[in-house]
């Protein structure tokens, strides 16, 4: 590209969706057996559409670990706009052990496309790899709604991340940045 580079470049991490009977088989063997630990413990998976009262919980805790990660997101008002503008379009999948959410993962639905905004284990949750069954779920739910790809988001920031991405089945997408040019 050419002209003033006004945005960096990212590595993204995409889900194809498009194969559902291969979505399992991309994924790494670790995370397959995680993914089996989590389905035969007592978690219990709900989804809904992003609400305010109900999922303050999850949004305080994203607010929280952007803090003490040191990265930043789009603000609650903004999801919440999403939310009130897509009616159903931003989704809650929540992992629930007896009556206490243990994890929480929030999605983006966008035309075939959805992008995965944010999510919130517990240690409790991370002991019951709850965070690979509910992006399990997630796929699945996305996969029916007849989306092609989940956007994983950046994969350039944090080794763990991307293992963690990369172990799900995503390939790197690689993105050149933003640029000024005239004519």
């Amino acid at each position: 590209p050419r002209g003033l580079k006004i945005a960096a470049g990212a590595d993204l991490a995409i889900l194809d969706l498009s194969a559902p009977g291969e979505m399992r088989a991309r994924m790494y063997q670790k995370w397959r057996n995680q993914l089996n630990k989590a389905e035969r413990s007592p978690l219990r998976v709900t989804h809904e559409a992003l609400d305010l009262d109900q999922h303050r919980w999850f949004l305080d805790a994203e607010s929280t670990q952007q803090k003490s990660r040191r990265y930043k997101s789009y603000p609650t008002g903004v999801l919440l706009a999403y939310a009130a503008t897509n009616p159903g379009e931003a989704r809650m999948f929540i992992a629930m052990l007896d009556q206490t959410p243990v994890a929480g993962l929030l999605i983006l639905k966008h035309g075939l496309m959805a992008t995965y905004q944010a999510g919130e284990t517990s240690p409790l949750g991370r002991q019951q790899c709850a965070h690979n069954l509910l992006l399990w779920r997630a796929m699945r739910d996305l996969q029916d709604q007849g989306c092609l790809q989940l956007d994983l988001g950046r994969t350039d920031l944090s080794p763990g991340l991307k293992r963690f991405k990369m172990s799900s089945g995503a390939r790197i997408e690689q993105l050149a940045g933003s640029f000024l040019s005239h004519s």
